[in-house]
């Protein structure tokens, strides 16, 4: 494709004003996914009812939000992706130029940005769209038969899971214990007795749900974990 494309976006102006937008687009010269579905997570919602995440504040409008989608083109040169392969879009984007990434270990980039970040100006646009341009090395294809809805929280799987994996090399397999953990993957990986802390009882309630056993708030509960 080569002339513009007219796509939709979502993007927050200031504290609690969205705004549902139209943008042109150009023909990739990377890889361009469809979005599928939006996986809004804690840091989009911060931004969203508060303005920023902490001391971090918004300093121009911004795109949030990271997803899944199928790769719809992609530029001359791209290799290992494939129009209609569903895609786990990695919204960490490494330097390339520090010392970390000069050694081959860009997963500790000293000056990563994130998409739909409003950490640096100018803000990391997010993929809260219908389709977006990246780096094919941001894109991991997924199994075939994956659902979407699924595949947009492979982000967050990751972080449970290398929680997980260091827990282990820590203490050993899971098979038996007590773990205060992630409750798909305790459950997954055999703990006897799953015990989960969070500050608001939305979660807790989903918490309960997959099976854990013990299930605190700790906000409104602060000697909830003494027994």
């Amino acid at each position: 494709m080569t002339k513009h494309s007219q796509i939709r976006v979502v993007c927050l102006h200031r504290q609690d004003d969205l705004r549902l937008e139209p943008r042109a687009m150009n023909a990739p010269a990377e890889v361009r996914v469809a979005v599928l579905p939006k996986g809004i997570c804690e840091s989009d919602l911060d931004c969203w009812l508060e303005g920023g995440i902490g001391t971090i504040r918004m300093g121009e409008p911004i795109i949030l939000v990271h997803e899944a989608g199928r790769v719809d083109a992609s530029g001359e040169g791209v290799t290992g992706l494939s129009v209609g392969q569903l895609v786990a879009i990695n919204p960490s984007h490494p330097c390339g130029l520090c010392d970390f990434c000069q050694q081959g270990l860009p997963i500790h980039c000293s000056a990563m940005t994130f998409k739909g970040s409003a950490m640096y100006l100018p803000h990391q646009q997010g993929m809260f769209r219908d389709r977006v341009v990246i780096g094919p090395s941001q894109c991991a294809v997924l199994p075939d038969g994956t659902d979407p809805s699924a595949a947009v929280c492979a982000g967050s799987l990751a972080v449970c899971l290398h929680a997980a994996n260091r827990g282990t090399a820590l203490s050993g397999p899971m098979p038996g214990k007590t773990v205060l953990l992630s409750v798909a993957i305790a459950r997954q990986r055999g703990a006897a007795d799953i015990i989960v802390t969070d500050v608001q009882s939305a979660a807790i309630a989903v918490a309960r749900q997959m099976g854990a056993e013990h299930a605190t708030n700790t906000a409104t509960s602060p000697d909830g974990l003494a027994v």
